[in-house]
């Protein structure tokens, strides 16, 4: 079990990301405004993909381990694009942004069950490398992590 240490910290982050989950429905809960909704999808995507990550980590020979990585990469960049979506809508509070905010998020729940499915359909689409797109994507994270700090 050479990725012991990986699969532990994979598992104590998405531990740490429910905890924030927790923590973060307490804001929408408290205001009903909807612009408060992507903090904990947010949460909840990127928990997700951490624990998608130990398992594809854990489970090496298993079947569906490239599907498990892809659907990672998915949901931590929508875990990304929720996080600078909700700062962004957060800051502003007229109708035209809370009508923009209800835009966003239908954008970025159609995309995410649009990449759910190309995954899980590989005969329809060919997928590039899988290393070449992590790469694009953490060139997003880091973007979407730039503008919220």
């Amino acid at each position: 079990m050479e990725n012991a240490v990986f699969i532990a910290a994979e598992f104590a982050s998405a531990a740490i990301c429910f905890v924030l989950l927790r923590f973060m429905i307490k804001p929408y809960r408290t205001t009903g405004e909807n612009r408060y909704l992507g903090l904990p999808l947010a949460f909840a995507f990127l928990g997700v993909s951490y624990v998608l990550m130990g398992l594809a980590l854990y489970f090496e020979s298993f079947l569906f381990v490239e599907e498990i990585k892809w659907l990672q990469l998915f949901t931590q960049a929508y875990a990304f694009a929720f996080l600078a979506a909700t700062y962004y809508f957060s800051k502003k509070t007229s109708k035209r942004s809370n009508l923009w905010w209800n835009i966003t998020y239908a954008a970025l729940v159609f995309a995410a069950v649009v990449s759910y499915l190309v995954v899980f359909e590989p005969p329809m689409f060919r997928l590039p490398s899988y290393k070449t797109v992590d790469e694009y994507f953490r060139i997003f994270n880091i973007v979407c992590l730039a503008y919220i700090s």
